[in-house]
């Protein structure tokens, strides 16, 4: 029998914007803990969808599609990227295996996967494949950092980077966080991005009282 985990009855919060059998909730789960769906931050599809259509009505003209998160594929999904059958020749490259797994899901194995380190992993994989003058269409978050598109341009290919969503702050409800607060419900606060801790922290901030704030402040 396998000792009980030291998460188990605990009650952490999940700031990552998922269902309750998402990723980090499903894990928490298994480990005995209750997971409380906080979202901080929600993804806007909206403004990228005519460039996105566009992208997917022109997928034949380029060389690789370069991915590094699921919300990339689902927006390319949403645009109507995998209602056409793969060009021939396009070549697909991931981060992550929940990334390449949503791909998969569409048909479009990537032939290029890094399991982990973001993009500046994947550039190590991708790099020795590229040749000089391939496009390559890059749909990522807004708020992605422009290391992959640089890395890639630097090495001679043209890169169309679109920004296929937009992380905003999610609105909290000051009355559901000062009561799970009030009643010592609340013993961690999960991130799995530094945007989460920016948007959650300014969000509570305008509608916590001092004591709920110094409460919140104090968990791990």
């Amino acid at each position: 029998m396998s000792p009980p985990s030291a998460l188990a009855g605990h009650h952490i919060v999940v700031t990552r914007d998922e269902e309750a059998d998402g990723p980090v909730s499903a894990r928490l789960t298994a480990r005995g803990a209750t997971p409380i769906l906080r979202p901080a931050v929600r993804f806007d599809f909206a403004p990228a969808r005519a460039a996105l259509g566009e992208a997917a009505r022109e997928m034949a003209s380029f060389d690789w599609l370069v991915v590094t998160s699921r919300r990339a594929v689902r927006a390319l999904e949403g645009a109507g990227a995998f209602a056409r059958a793969r060009p021939e020749g396009l070549r697909a490259a991931a981060v992550g295996p929940g990334t390449a797994a949503e791909l998969d899901a569409h048909g479009w194995t990537a032939e290029i996967a890094a399991e982990s380190g973001g993009a500046e992993a994947l550039v190590e994989r991708l790099l020795p494949a590229l040749e000089r003058g391939e496009r390559v269409l890059f749909p990522a978050s807004a708020a992605a950092r422009e290391t992959l598109p640089t890395a890639l341009r630097d090495a001679g290919a043209r890169v169309t980077r679109i920004d296929a969503y937009a992380p905003r702050p999610a609105p909290q409800s000051a009355p559901a966080w000062s009561r799970d607060l009030d009643a010592g419900r609340l013993d961690a606060l999960t991130f799995t991005s530094p945007s989460a801790v920016e948007a959650l922290t300014t969000a509570l901030t305008a509608v916590l009282s001092a004591p709920d704030l110094a409460a919140l402040h104090a968990l791990p």
